[in-house]
């Protein structure tokens, strides 16, 4: 119990971080639009906080910079499937694993059977 309620205050802290990351870096101007990576962090933060429209706008934005980048479409994937759209969030994950050179594959194709899961569920 006492391990659980310190796993909660660090998840608090953690997204409270990346909140105030997020803002310094939207105050300060220090997203350039080249920047792969910074977008790439921001999408995720902006996926855990609950704001899948500027993760995938984010997302999107790298997947520009760094059209081979594995990860940008991954993180396009995640937005996709927070919004609903689960078949544009496949698409994705496939551009995903055909550029994914690492063991991360796996994890690809575990996202891609829960995403394909989770839509077939709301078809029905």
């Amino acid at each position: 119990m006492l391990g659980q309620k310190k796993m909660t205050k660090q998840t608090i802290l953690d997204q409270f971080f990346q909140k105030r990351i997020v803002e310094k870096e939207l105050e300060e101007g220090d997203m350039t639009p080249q920047d792969h990576l910074l977008l790439s962090n921001r999408s995720h933060v902006m996926h855990t906080m609950g704001r899948a429209e500027e993760a995938l706008k984010d997302a999107e934005a790298a997947t520009r910079c760094r059209p081979e980048w594995a990860k940008g479409y991954f993180r396009k994937a995640m937005a996709l499937t927070s919004l609903g759209r689960f078949e544009d969030s496949i698409v994705s994950l496939l551009q995903c694993a055909i550029l994914e050179e690492s063991n991360n594959v796996h994890n690809i194709k575990d996202e891609i059977t829960k995403v394909t899961f989770i839509h077939q569920f709301l078809l029905r």
